[in-house]
């Protein structure tokens, strides 16, 4: 198992957490880790290219989803950033589609409009990572 993913798993697991319990992304946590994993992945693969051009796409999918939904918001761009820090460009759309399930799954779940959503992409990160080799050689 790559560094990077242990990583990710510890960092964005807290991060999470606290989004579930406080709806807050702390800048304190998500914006250093961000920069860390990227130097680890920079050391574990010699280039990161597809983790920036997947950073640009975030950031993209995020200005819009600010646009026309208010409910995001910078905390939630930021640890987005930090998800596709770990997957890179190519797994991207299928971290959205993941992550946009699992957030309706848990709205409909708590059975209420409003809930961080983190711990989704959290989920959707986490399975992306482990499964998109397999998910996308059934597509």
């Amino acid at each position: 198992m790559a560094f990077s993913f242990l990583f990710f798993v510890v960092i964005g697991g807290a991060i999470s957490v606290i989004d579930y319990k406080k709806h807050i992304i702390s800048d304190r946590l998500s914006i250093p880790s961000f920069a860390m994993l990227l130097l680890i992945r920079f050391w574990e693969r010699g280039n990161i290219f597809s983790e920036i051009a997947a950073v640009f796409i975030v950031l993209a999918i995020f200005l819009i989803l600010l646009y026309f939904f208010a409910d995001f918001g910078g905390g939630d761009l930021r640890f987005g950033a930090l998800c596709a820090a770990l997957l890179g460009a190519r797994d991207m759309f299928l971290f959205f589609v993941i992550a946009g399930l699992l957030h309706l799954l848990l709205l409909l779940f708590l059975k209420t409009k409003v809930a961080g959503f983190a711990p989704a992409m959290f989920a959707a990160a986490v399975v992306t990572h482990l499964f998109s080799a397999k998910i996308w050689s059934m597509l």
